[in-house]
């Protein structure tokens, strides 16, 4: 199964006779061609945009540091998903994706005693830990968050010899092709499938390439992980058009149901329209992505509300 065209497959369809979402007027068009062009000159400065292994994970020893930087992303992308409660701009506590990132550096830290050469004993007990401290932070959606969490944690062996193991092991190696890695998490990590758009298995998949380089050569075919941010910033640039009853909505804080056609047009207009974006820049949709990320805090418009642990 080719897991990737199947969500520009899923996209193409929602987008036929869509009935909130636009992309295709000549004003959307011309939209369109000033973002590329914007991208084109705004890549040079992050070209490269490299940010290596996490503080809590030293790259001493090769198999160690990569086993444990699969593991995690992996728990990190598991969980990465509605931080805020009842209203845009509502965080308990700060919740927000880089909390979560430090709450996870801290756990691995705390589970990493000295001369503890288990790194998958490591990363168990960190899962642990991780679980306590979104606890205490009391992060929107905790069970779910929880329940992906055991997912990951059920998985892994005291011998290291688990599917992170064969990711790390062939990944680093150049051996394994992403349809492949993709089929890997998917069948050993069900809470990544849910989502027909497989928001948090392509996020994984560029989080991974960005520490590391892994699959530069095929880093190209994976679509835009397509959540909150990534249309808001579209409707704000103009490449994408909500009508005027999805406008209401979002300015009024509605929840829009997860799986609903308004939804999923969202979704699905944002992932075609980065596509285009990314033929047009001669980039990857990987590098949209960070363009339209480090841009996010330009646009004070709420996005829109679906409770979802999809993104």
């Amino acid at each position: 199964m080719d897991l990737i065209n199947k969500v520009f497959n899923i996209s193409e369809e929602f987008m036929k006779n869509s009935l909130y979402v636009s992309i295709n007027n000549a004003y959307i068009k011309d939209s369109i061609e000033r973002v590329a062009e914007d991208i084109k000159k705004e890549l040079k400065n992050y070209k490269d945009f490299w940010i290596g292994y996490p503080k809590s994970i030293i790259k001493k020893d090769k198999k160690n540091s990569e086993y444990k930087l699969v593991a995690y992303e992996l728990i990190a992308n598991s969980i990465n998903y509605c931080y805020w409660y009842g209203r845009h701009d509502i965080r308990p506590n700060g919740s927000s994706s880089t909390l979560m990132y430090e709450l996870l550096d801290e756990s691995f830290l705390e589970a990493d005693p000295p001369f503890n050469s288990n790194f998958s004993s490591i990363c168990y007990d960190s899962i642990t830990i991780f679980i306590k401290k979104l606890s205490l932070y009391g992060f929107p959606n905790l069970e779910n968050r929880i329940r992906h969490l055991r997912e990951i944690q059920n998985t892994i062996k005291r011998d290291g010899i688990d599917a992170i193991n064969t990711i790390s092991y062939k990944a680093s190696k150049n051996e394994m092709s992403l349809e492949k890695l993709m089929k890997i998490i998917i069948e050993n990590y069900p809470g990544y499938a849910g989502d027909i758009f497989l928001n948090r298995l392509f996020l994984f998949i560029m989080m991974i390439y960005r520490r590391t380089e892994w699959f530069k050569d095929e880093i190209h075919k994976i679509p835009i992980p397509s959540d909150y941010q990534i249309p808001k910033m579209l409707n704000y640039l103009d490449c994408i058009n909500y009508k005027s009853i999805l406008e209401e909505k979002i300015r009024k804080n509605e929840i829009i149901q997860s799986g609903s056609q308004i939804e999923c047009e969202i979704r699905a207009a944002s992932i075609l329209v980065c596509k285009e974006l990314a033929e047009k820049a001669e980039c990857s949709m990987c590098d949209i992505d960070t363009y339209l990320w480090l841009k996010r805090k330009e646009c004070k418009n709420p996005f829109h509300l679906t409770i979802t642990t999809d993104y």
